[in-house]
């Protein structure tokens, strides 16, 4: 169905990157202060990682839904087993069993297991990709009056109406992975994606609380898409390759998981202070405190695995 991408993909890594800071710092508002406002991002970093989890879906190896579905839930739930363990010990956190295992408080979470079943028969039996593209969007379009999104934008409320939505991005993150060979930087890319940030925060803003919000789905393709052609850009790619920028941009990229469980309790105020030198501050130290996290995932994952600990993997070395 797809060309063999030979070697590694770095423009999945840069969305990666600009994925996991997005969300990082749409739930920033503590820290920001009477600058709250600037905490935004969030629904186009989660329309980044919902892309990109697409993309490598597709890269993966076809096999039966037991051993497939089993794959993926092994590289989320070891690190959903250490947030637990780490909020019960060190936060103080009244988590159950029960929470963790469901990951009731991570829509986040419920959502792309949910979209991995879907996606399943599309993948094995390599079903018309735009076909199913456009039967999502036409589901998503006629679903839209069936929600109350109480004067908000779908992408801050939840319901499933927002998992309608990432679907759609996944399956076009699988079309992008088909052509991915055929995609490449142009001098008008990174205009192109900063002028459909703008056109996602004007569809935002025009469509708070009406129909006219669906109109923002255009542009956040197009957000989608640009900053995967950015990532082949030849300046991203020298900084993949330098050891120093390349390994840290890697760890930053394969954190969104972690960063997204940990960050709650790492927010303060208590550096508002020094702003904005605070907002940098506590990223790193979300960073860090999730690096450690994955860490933690790692040898609880491994521990159960008859292969031999995998050194790289854990520290996630490049």
């Amino acid at each position: 169905m797809a060309e063999v991408i030979k070697k590694r993909d770095v423009a999945v890594d840069f969305v990666k990157v600009i994925a996991t800071l997005l969300v990082l710092n749409s739930h920033m508002g503590i820290c920001y202060g009477k600058y709250a406002s600037l905490a935004t991002g969030g629904g186009i970093g989660d329309a980044l990682f919902f892309f990109v989890s697409g993309f490598t879906l597709f890269m993966g190896r076809k096999m039966d839904f037991v051993n497939w579905y089993k794959r993926r839930m092994g590289r989320i739930f070891p690190t959903v087993i250490a947030m637990g363990f780490v909020a019960c010990l060190f936060f103080e956190a009244d988590i159950s069993f029960l929470e963790v295992m469901t990951a009731s408080k991570y829509w986040f979470l419920q959502c792309i297991l949910v979209c991995y079943l879907l996606l399943y028969p599309v993948i094995r039996y390599e079903w018309n990709l735009y076909l199913c593209i456009g039967s999502s969007i036409a589901i998503m379009l006629g679903a839209f009056f069936l929600f109350d999104f109480k004067g908000q934008l779908f992408y801050g409320v939840n319901n499933i109406f927002r998992w309608i939505v990432y679907l759609s991005v996944m399956l076009i993150g699988g079309a992008i992975y088909v052509n991915a060979s055929k995609i490449q930087y142009r001098w008008w890319t990174i205009p192109l994606t900063i002028g459909c940030v703008l056109a996602w925060y004007c569809c935002a803003y025009i469509g708070k609380g009406n129909a006219l919000q669906l109109l923002s789905y255009i542009p956040l393709i197009g957000i989608c898409v640009g900053t995967y052609q950015c990532g082949k850009s030849p300046f991203i790619e020298r900084l993949f390759e330098r050891k120093i920028s390349g390994n840290i941009l890697f760890i930053i990229g394969n954190l969104c998981l972690e960063s997204y469980l940990i960050q709650k309790y790492i927010f303060t105020d208590a550096l508002n202070g020094l702003f904005p030198l605070n907002i940098l501050l506590i990223m790193v130290a979300v960073l860090m405190s999730a690096y450690l996290l994955h860490i933690l995932s790692g040898i609880i994952s491994q521990i159960f695995d008859s292969k031999p600990f995998d050194k790289k993997a854990l520290l996630l070395y490049k």
